[in-house]
């Protein structure tokens, strides 16, 4: 198939309204909640006024993307409408450009991407292929303590702990990982089964749909606006996406294990504790639909705890 410049120039203007978009709702929103008023599985509130919206490691034209947020926290109201509109109306300007000039200007497909702030937008893969896993087994009638607390304390900011207060005293070994996977199956299987109770129909599996409706529940304010949810889906579905490894439209406890475990990791090490700077961090990759370093390691966590994975062809 021959490169299309109208193609490119058409994906530049996306891009501007999708900064857009996004920019608006992360205003608003801040606006709207306070620090730590979120209680989804992204933690602390990211959606309000705690955790800034990583959209990416790429600029607009030379203009720092809204990356920065996620690197530097929230910025006021001023400056973040003022970075709004730059990122919007460069990419705007710039898909415009490339489409009046189309391959003999001088946006040189060959050279292109050596462009400064253009480099991850070529350079990087944004999204893995499923993997082969089959969907776990089912569970019935898990205790929800668990995973109602992680809500609330994902909404206060106060650490989770999903272990027994000795294990991290104990030695070294395959007895201690296999206890890891135990409780952090355990916590998987509790949260699941306390977002299905509240926003599914109890089957034990987490649909998209079923997880936009808890996520937006526990999220945003009764309030919001209709721009402000359509936003939100945006990110939602980008992270549902990640963690649903096998593209089957469901979350499992498994997956769903591999997203403790790796929230649990954020910090460099495993304490069987997600604490607010590890939700924030994870937030931070799970939401970033331009990168898969999260993809990546919720895939490592899914092989060290539940066994080896192959994508698909």
């Amino acid at each position: 198939m021959a490169f299309s410049f109208n193609k490119l120039g058409d994906t530049l203007l996306k891009i501007g309204t999708s900064t857009l978009q996004t920019g608006t709702f992360y205003a608003t929103a801040k606006a709207l909640n306070s620090n730590c008023g979120g209680g989804s599985i992204f933690g602390c509130g990211g959606f309000g006024g705690y955790v800034g919206f990583p959209m990416g490691g790429y600029t607009m034209g030379g203009y720092p993307s809204m990356a920065c947020y996620g690197q530097f926290g929230m910025m006021d109201s001023y400056a973040s409408q003022m970075a709004i509109g730059q990122a919007y109306g460069q990419g705007y300007a710039l898909g415009e450009q490339i489409k009046a000039q189309g391959a003999g200007g001088m946006f040189n497909f060959m050279n292109f991407s050596a462009m400064p702030g253009f480099q991850n937008i070529f350079n990087n893969q944004t999204k893995l292929n499923p993997t082969e896993n089959k969907a776990a087994e089912k569970f019935t009638n898990h205790p929800t303590e668990l995973g109602k607390q992680f809500e609330e304390h994902s909404k206060s900011g106060k650490t989770t702990q999903f272990v027994m207060s000795d294990w991290e005293a104990k030695a070294e070994g395959k007895e201690k990982d296999a206890e890891y996977k135990e409780y952090t199956s355990n916590f998987a299987k509790s949260y699941i089964a306390h977002m299905d109770e509240t926003s599914g129909n109890k089957d034990n599996e987490i649909t998209k749909d079923e997880y936009l409706k808890y996520n937006i529940s526990a999220d945003l304010p009764k309030n919001a606006t209709e721009e402000q949810v359509a936003a939100y889906k945006q990110i939602a579905n980008t992270s549902f996406d990640k963690i649903d490894q096998n593209g089957d439209g469901k979350i499992d406890w498994k997956e769903m294990g591999a997203l403790l475990s790796t929230y649990d990791a954020m910090s460099g090490k495993r304490d069987g504790k997600i604490s607010t700077e590890e939700l924030k961090t994870g937030f931070s990759g799970l939401t970033n639909a331009n990168s898969t370093s999260m993809d990546t390691q919720l895939r490592n966590e899914y092989t060290r705890l539940y066994g080896k994975t192959e994508e698909k062809e």
